[in-house]
């Protein structure tokens, strides 16, 4: 099954597209408004015979990964980076109405194809929650969950028509981040692992940045304080880029949330 997944066309073909047109015109749009949005060069990519990418080695220049981050500080270079990402593919969906087509959804379409192995995982956990935990209580709802996971999963990754819809990375966990310090502060922060890139709910992002980038401590005493400073980069990027759509409110982007909570059983 991952072999599968991994010579689908869709997979690495969509990151080769990323690498050789999206980013380098997400970094021109940034450069514009002399904002910087930072991403590995690609040396040399091939699908054939075999599916081969080579990217800059960063780690002479200091770029690492730091696991999970501690501090909401911290988190502020990877927020404005995500922010900027979003907002550029708003900008460039705007200037190319086959953008969104081009980068359609297929995440739900990958994840349902592994449905033979997310069965056996609930077959075991039931009975982990039921007899090791001693929990049977959530017995009921997890099988519930198993029941409609198919839908649960389209739903959560749909677009929609209450927010915005961007260009998501969709695999945005601290794996998938490298960092670069300046003193005991993380400075800069950029992404790798642009497969899943699809065009949904900018929330879905949202979910991975909140659930799967902070240490708990930083989840739970500044939740609020990284949508808010997620939105107003966006925002903000968004009206110095002259869009001329319209901008969700954060009032909006936070109902959005609620509406797509779902996701937060996927992180």
């Amino acid at each position: 099954m991952k072999k599968e997944l991994l010579d689908d066309e869709d997979f690495f073909g969509k990151e080769i597209r990323m690498y050789t047109r999206v980013l380098p015109e997400m970094g021109r749009l940034m450069e514009s408004i002399g904002e910087e949005y930072r991403y590995p060069n690609l040396i040399f990519a091939s699908t054939t015979p075999h599916t081969i990418l080579i990217l800059e080695d960063l780690s002479p220049q200091g770029w690492t990964m730091k696991g999970l981050l501690k501090t909401f500080e911290d988190m502020q270079p990877t927020i404005d980076a995500i922010a900027k990402f979003h907002a550029a593919s708003v900008v460039m969906q705007a200037n190319d109405p086959k953008f969104a087509s081009d980068y359609r959804c297929t995440i739900t379409d990958t994840m349902c194809s592994m449905r033979r192995m997310t069965d056996a995982c609930f077959r075991s956990f039931v009975p982990f929650l039921r007899d090791t935990l001693e929990l049977p209580e959530l017995v009921e709802p997890v099988v519930r969950f198993h029941e409609r996971i198919d839908d649960s999963l389209r739903a959560a990754y749909a677009t929609t028509d209450s927010c915005a819809n961007v260009l998501i990375h969709g695999d945005f966990h601290f794996k998938n981040l490298l960092h670069l310090q300046a003193g005991e502060r993380i400075a800069e922060t950029m992404f790798v692992d642009y497969q899943m890139c699809s065009w949904s709910s900018q929330v879905v992002d949202l979910f991975y940045l909140t659930y799967m980038i902070p240490e708990q401590s930083v989840k739970t005493n500044h939740r609020d304080a990284i949508i808010y400073r997620y939105y107003g980069k966006f925002s903000s990027v968004l009206r110095r880029l002259n869009y001329g759509g319209v901008i969700p409110s954060l009032t909006e982007l936070h109902a959005e949330i609620l509406r797509k909570g779902e996701l937060g059983k996927w992180k």
